[in-house]
């Protein structure tokens, strides 16, 4: 106890500094050589300039474009009026039925790896969802204040930075209720719809993955019911719109799990990118297969069809194109929502690209210097 009340910030400040090794000041023999001329010459304490720091590391980057997800089964917008055969139309008089989504869909997309058996990435939340039905979450949110879409809720990110992750300027920004900068407010991150992948090792064991949540409703068989006799009566979808909207003023802020797709990221022999935009099926959740592992599981027999011919297909169609990326598109953020160059201003976007961080791997042979800060936790 004596030896602690002596110390004072000055001698603790001290003792750090005690053997103590310059690490960046030693690493620029990496960039050269062993035996070359410029080696030599910073061993014997000469200037080497133009030297640059650690670059991030990525593999083969993937841009992942989140374009629709539609069920069959339709509901009726409001303001459309019912006609005397039972059907219905627009209330500015046109005669084709005015239907859209019963509900709000809370989606994510992640890349999962079947033969490593873990996941991949981070998740990236995107919304699809229309407007008369996104103020039953916006309604929910503002009462609860949860966060329904991505980007993240709580991150800080500090300035604008370059595609290898080195700053461009600096400036304190927020994202937590606060906006960016007067041009990057929350509502348009909402929008982003675009992410970008990362994957080190490709092979054709690496899945995409979407998985669909709506507003808790109960069980998730008798709330996907609905969906698998996708009926086209106009007082059955009005009570279920009712049914639905009353769900989210109540207990708008809880999620459930509904539904989930995937196909493979690349082709099974030659693993190059598979670029095709349909999933082959949307499968109902079960409720006894909610954890990851179960997942992987039914990814590593994705090939053998009796497996998957068990489980309850919801008809419908989801569509996400995917491309490799050869340059940054503009008005594309970091996992830590820093702006990356070029970055117009104002944004010329619809919404932001993000990128999205790759979970490290436990092999010694894809270890790198880190090159960024990002202070994360991932809750899934």
């Amino acid at each position: 106890l004596m030896k602690y009340g002596r110390e004072t910030d000055m001698s603790i400040g001290q003792a750090r500094k005690e053997n103590r090794r310059r690490l960046f000041g030693a690493y620029q023999l990496q960039h050269f050589p062993a035996g070359s001329k410029v080696a030599n010459a910073s061993s014997i304490g000469g200037k080497v300039d133009g030297v640059e720091p650690y670059r991030e590391q990525f593999g083969q980057r993937i841009l992942v474009r989140c374009d629709s997800l539609k069920f069959r089964l339709q509901a009726p917008i409001e303001g459309a009026t019912a006609t005397a055969n039972g059907g219905q139309t627009a209330a500015n008089g046109d005669s084709e039925p005015a239907l859209c989504q019963l509900e709000p869909y809370l989606t994510s997309v992640a890349l999962y790896d079947a033969k490593a058996n873990r996941k991949l990435t981070e998740s990236f939340y995107f919304d699809l969802n229309k407007e008369h039905v996104r103020d039953m979450l916006t309604a929910s949110c503002d009462s609860a204040k949860p966060q329904c879409t991505s980007p993240k809720p709580t991150t800080k990110a500090h300035g604008q930075q370059n595609g290898n992750g080195t700053l461009a300027r600096h400036g304190k920004t927020r994202c937590d209720g606060a906006e960016l900068c007067p041009e990057l407010s929350r509502e348009w991150l909402a929008k982003a719809r675009n992410a970008i992948f990362s994957v080190t090792t490709p092979h054709s064991d690496i899945f995409v993955v979407v998985k669909i949540d709506k507003i808790l409703q109960g069980a998730i068989n008798p709330a996907a019911e609905p969906y698998l006799k996708a009926t086209k009566d106009v007082k059955i979808l009005t009570k279920l719109q009712k049914t639905v909207r009353q769900y989210a003023a109540k207990c708008g802020h809880y999620r459930m799990p509904f539904a989930w797709a995937a196909r493979p990221l690349f082709r099974l022999y030659s693993h190059d990118l598979d670029t095709s935009f349909d999933f082959p099926a949307i499968y109902r959740q079960e409720g006894a297969r909610l954890k990851d592992e179960e997942l992987l599981k039914l990814l590593a027999e994705y090939r053998k069809p009796d497996k998957f011919s068990k489980l309850t297909v919801l008809p419908g169609s989801l569509k996400i194109y995917i491309e490799a990326l050869n340059e940054l598109p503009p008005n594309c953020l970091t996992t830590t929502l820093a702006p990356l160059k070029p970055f117009p201003s104002p944004p010329t976007a619809p919404g932001p690209t993000l990128e999205m961080s790759e979970f490290l791997s436990s092999s010694e042979q894809h270890l790198h210097p880190y090159a960024t800060f990002v202070h994360h936790m991932y809750v899934y």
